[in-house]
């Protein structure tokens, strides 16, 4: 196991390494996270950037960034706010993006429910395309499914205090598991 972890640290060094990183995240203290691992992997510089600060220490010797989002009641919301602020760069925090990567050559890494839009006016590296995003929305892909006549078990969305009530309500009882020799 410990093998494998190396190889893959070896293959992501092969990325990162040398090169310069923007970092925005919803939250700062998460994006100081992933910036910490990419200079471990070997990043020539990393710049960090929050939709809001967050709770935890910033003590590191890389430019950081919250962009003052705040008031979010729920945690999507905060979210998209972040999302927006990280498109929408202040012209000062601009400025200070392109004194770090004045070549616009930095790749820009963002959290898995983020959009693949530019941040600064650089690209999201690996980022899911937003069509992609739309598919995997429990909240818009069901009108998809039904179009296209595919068969799946019942569902619903609800808030999270009406959960235990919408599963007894769905419960079907068939739930199925399966066995290879002998072995559940």
């Amino acid at each position: 196991m410990a093998a494998d972890a190396a190889h893959y640290r070896s293959e992501l060094r092969r990325v990162i390494a040398e090169r310069r990183w923007l970092v925005a995240t919803d939250i700062l203290v998460g994006a100081v996270r992933h910036a910490n691992e990419l200079l471990a992997l070997g990043a020539s510089g990393v710049f960090a950037l929050g939709g809001t600060r967050g709770t935890g220490d910033i003590d590191v010797p890389y430019e950081t960034v919250s962009l003052g989002v705040e008031g979010a009641t729920d945690m999507m919301e905060g979210i998209r706010a972040g999302e927006a602020a990280l498109e929408a760069l202040a012209p000062a925090v601009q400025a200070r993006v392109d004194a770090f990567d004045p070549d616009g050559a930095a790749r820009v890494v963002r959290t898995l429910f983020a959009s693949d839009r530019p941040v600064a006016g650089r690209s999201a590296w690996g980022a899911r395309p937003e069509r992609w995003a739309a598919l995997e929305d429990k909240m818009r892909v069901d009108a998809l499914w039904d179009a296209a006549g595919v068969a799946r078990a019942p569902s619903a969305i609800v808030p999270v205090a009406y959960a235990p009530a919408a599963h007894a309500r769905l419960d079907r009882g068939d739930t199925m598991v399966a066995e290879t020799d002998g072995v559940v």
